[in-house]
């Protein structure tokens, strides 16, 4: 009866690790970036106590099509505190501790500014800012689903390619 019973708890405790270690896992933050998980983007972002989240600026900037530099774009400048970031049809300013994002069109100087919930912050000498900036910065749509724990960012290019029946058929051009 002894050894049964030490084999009953010893399977009991299997389980039990077994359900452990599937929770852990159920509540990992898991991201998708156009349909696909990403583990190497999920890997660079910070989650403060709270459930912000907040992405390096320069850092993520090839995942969307952007070149990203240090500094001031105006001024050329190297400053650790300022980063912008450069597409073919734009280039985006940033700022520590400022709650503002600059957008510059390079066809026409064309200046547009944008105010985001956080400010731009710098965590181990790396510009960061908060998902609704990340939306601002990069065009993309953000969504968090809390219960799944799960990120998903869609670029213009993905939306557009998962919709492009509709907006063939509603006479839109792509």
């Amino acid at each position: 009866i002894g050894l049964g019973v030490a084999i009953f708890v010893v399977i009991i405790l299997i389980a039990l690790t077994y359900a452990s270690i599937n929770k852990l896992k159920g509540s990992e933050l898991t991201l998708s970036l156009d349909g696909n998980l990403n583990s190497g983007f999920k890997n660079l972002l910070v989650i403060e106590d709270g459930g912000k989240v907040f992405v390096p600026i320069r850092e993520v900037a090839d995942y969307f099509g952007y070149k990203s530099y240090n500094g001031n774009y105006a001024n050329k400048s190297e400053n650790s505190d300022e980063c912008y970031i450069e597409s073919k049809n734009e280039i985006v300013t940033f700022v520590v501790d400022s709650e503002e994002i600059e957008k510059i069109n390079p066809s026409n100087s064309e200046v547009t500014y944008f105010t985001i919930n956080d400010p731009v912050k710098k965590i181990n000498d790396k510009l960061y800012i908060e998902m609704d900036g990340i939306e601002i910065a990069y065009n993309l749509n953000a969504s968090y689903d809390e219960s799944k724990n799960r990120l998903v960012l869609e670029t213009m290019d993905y939306i557009m390619g998962q919709n492009k029946a509709d907006i063939l058929g509603n006479g839109l051009a792509i």
